[in-house]
């Protein structure tokens, strides 16, 4: 049997987790002194509450190798081996540390680990089209490699409302040369081989660039691969999230349209009311 692995950082729903038996590899997530585990005891608006009461950036970490080992040893001990999906090597250190894990119990032949050069729901729509290949009957070396190739179409994009929380996190910089002014500006990011790049920026209010954003998707999302597509928010107004479901849907183009939120980590480094689409190249 294989089991799935995948980091916290892909904002995986419970719902997805246990359809699928997921198991969770939970980032850290501090708030002054005090360290929680994305996923399992810490929600995205006590990472807000931290930042609007002034208390400075929270500070997020991978797992270390020894919590790796914790979580893969029972699994390799009951003879399955192992598939993870780790958050892009460029915004983080976790395909290191599994490789580290892995040699340390010396299951290179039996773990398989996907850098999936993304973020949030990005890493979820990689691990559902996993799922269909162990449906067929695939090998983890079969599997391990069609969804590496599945990576380089994958397609995630996002708008923020405020710049202050990707400045706070060191990804500011492209983005203030792009909009020159951060006064009513709502920047649009897009993640290309692993990394954050700015895309365009949006003016006016936010419900109104929310929807430019998702008007200017329109074509490439009509040429995607229709069997999935991902809306994401990191609590944004109900009413927005509906209008783009909605236009979305009108598409009639996928066949699946999930919906969720980020977790902790992920609003830690986009703030509130960011939201995002990800989707695989047809």
């Amino acid at each position: 049997m294989i089991r799935f692995l995948c980091d916290s950082t892909s904002d995986l729903t419970l719902e997805l987790r246990e359809r699928y038996n997921i198991t969770l590899l939970p980032f850290h997530i501090a708030l002054d002194e005090e360290e929680r585990l994305d996923g399992v005891d810490i929600a995205p608006e006590d990472v807000y509450r931290f930042y609007d009461e002034g208390k400075g950036v929270p500070k997020t970490r991978p797992y270390t190798v020894d919590e790796a080992k914790a979580i893969m040893k029972p699994i390799l001990d009951q003879g399955d081996d192992i598939l993870a999906f780790c958050i892009s090597s460029k915004l983080s250190q976790s395909t290191h540390i599994l490789k580290e894990a892995t040699s340390q119990l010396k299951a290179i032949d039996r773990v398989g680990i996907i850098d999936c050069e993304n973020v949030s729901s990005g890493i979820t729509l990689l691990l559902i089209e996993a799922t269909k290949l162990i449906n067929k009957g695939k090998s983890r070396e079969e599997i391990e490699g069609a969804v590496a190739g599945y990576a380089g179409r994958l397609k995630t994009t996002f708008i923020v409302d405020q710049l202050k929380y990707l400045q706070r996190n060191g990804y500011c910089s492209s983005f203030l040369a792009m909009t020159k002014s951060v006064l009513n500006q709502h920047p649009a990011i897009v993640i290309e081989n692993g990394e954050l790049k700015a895309k365009e920026s949006y003016r006016g209010k936010l419900d109104k660039a929310v929807m430019n954003f998702i008007e200017d998707l329109k074509d490439d999302l009509l040429k995607a691969k229709s069997d999935a597509i991902f809306i994401t928010d990191s609590g944004i107004d109900e009413e927005i999230r509906e209008k783009v479901i909605e236009t979305i849907k009108n598409l009639n183009h996928f066949e699946k349209i999930y919906v969720n939120q980020t977790g902790s980590v992920v609003s830690a480094h986009c703030g509130p009311q960011a939201l995002g689409v990800a989707y695989l190249e047809g």
